[in-house]
């Protein structure tokens, strides 16, 4: 069997220590047949002439200034794969074989586009993070996965074709959720797999964590106000307001904030609705959505972190 040529890129910021453990864990995977970039978004302090000589299989690509999500797109112009390997500087397979697992799933089903791997979080006791909504049979999953519309972006498997065709992310928040329902729109498929396991770090190191609660809160509007009709955008734009003003109250906001939110919320729902909407029909809207209830969903977030905050309690 050929392998196929994966190109890894990963996108860092001021995160010396943990892309230092995260190279170190790719570079141990037991498949040759693959690149590793590495896009500094214009870190502060960081010696890269040492990363280059402790590192002298990895491309270094420095920027000259900070291009958030867009930086990816600087290893994407570079990247030689047939697969790209999403993932972030705090993050990385747990098996060293997932590369050729990865490589066989590929080269047997060729309908399959996007491979979306399990994500665990070793700073919470390896707990799960349940991003797929449906139960699932981690100790006997089928050859091709389970069908989804989105993946987690601490691990994913994209051919390089669905980027030809439908572009890049669109930006940081939300980024491969929009993504996922351009790719299912251009015809191309995701499978989740389980038990090809991604351990995600979640660094919290330097996040402006009441600016990143309004940026993900206006790129989540912006999402659903772009696929999805009117009745069901509003509704979905109170249920918002609602979890991220009650988000907001936990991080112990100041009014501003609460004030800021609100209206970047509204602002953006107004000039997707007019700008960029796209019609899709209700069976493209079951295939983007899996039928998955958005009410469910949200209140299964917050379950997420009442157990974290529970957790930090406790401890």
């Amino acid at each position: 069997m050929n392998k196929l040529f994966i190109s890894v890129i990963i996108v860092t910021r001021n995160r010396e220590d943990g892309l230092r453990k995260t190279l170190n864990n790719f570079l141990n995977q037991n498949y040759v047949n693959c690149e590793f970039i590495v896009i500094d978004n214009y870190s502060e302090g960081i010696n890269w002439t040492e990363f280059r000589q402790d590192f002298p299989n990895v491309k270094f690509i420095l920027l000259k200034e900070n291009h958030s999500m867009h930086a990816f797109d600087f290893g994407l112009k570079e990247a030689k794969g047939e697969i790209i390997w999403r993932t972030d500087d705090d993050s990385n397979p747990v098996d060293l074989n997932t590369f050729e697992k990865v490589n066989i799933i590929f080269q047997k089903f060729f309908d399959i586009d996007i491979i979306a791997t399990e994500i665990q979080e070793p700073l919470f006791d390896n707990v799960i993070t349940p991003w797929y909504p449906f139960k699932v049979n981690r100790n006997n999953v089928p050859e091709n996965g389970y069908k989804s519309n989105t993946f987690y972006g601490a691990g994913a498997a994209i051919r390089k074709k669905v980027f030809d065709k439908i572009g890049t992310f669109w930006g940081f928040g939300y980024e491969e959720l929009d993504f996922s329902t351009r790719a299912i729109l251009a015809g191309f498929h995701i499978r989740y797999f389980p038990n090809i396991v991604t351990d995600h770090y979640s660094s919290r190191e330097n996040r402006n964590e009441h600016q990143r609660l309004i940026v993900m809160a206006m790129q989540q509007i912006h999402y659903h106000s772009k696929y999805f009709n009117f009745p069901r955008a509003f509704s979905r734009l109170i249920l918002i307001i609602m979890s991220q003003n009650l988000e907001a109250l936990t991080r112990k906001s100041n009014p501003k904030i609460f004030w800021k939110l609100n209206i970047s919320i509204i602002k953006v729902f107004l000039k997707t609705r007019k700008n960029e909407r796209i019609k899709v029909s209700s069976e493209m809207l079951q295939e983007i959505t899996l039928g998955e209830n958005f009410f469910l969903s949200t209140m299964r977030y917050f379950k997420i972190r009442i157990n974290r905050m529970l957790k930090k309690i406790i401890d």
